[in-house]
């Protein structure tokens, strides 16, 4: 099973990164970005194991490794 995880500042820290990007494509002609959002994607690959047990997993290694939840939030899916 393979679990793609979703990592994003939350919404209330700043974003330096994307706020360069979005004043960027602004000067391209999107002025129409009201915010842009740089995080990162982490692809966990796991042998063997139920949907359920690999979700109870991803939700631990996030919460306690991966994760700052002071600065950051996450979403993952899990898939066969």
């Amino acid at each position: 099973m393979k679990a793609i995880v979703t990592i994003l500042p939350r919404s209330d820290v700043p974003d330096p990164a994307g706020e360069a990007i979005r004043e960027q494509l602004y000067d391209l002609g999107s002025s129409d970005l009201r915010r842009v959002t740089v995080g990162k994607q982490v692809v966990l690959d796991f042998e063997g194991g139920d949907f359920s047990t690999v979700t109870e997993r991803v939700k631990k290694l996030c919460q306690e490794f991966l994760v700052n939840d002071l600065l950051e939030e996450f979403t993952f899916k899990v898939e066969e």
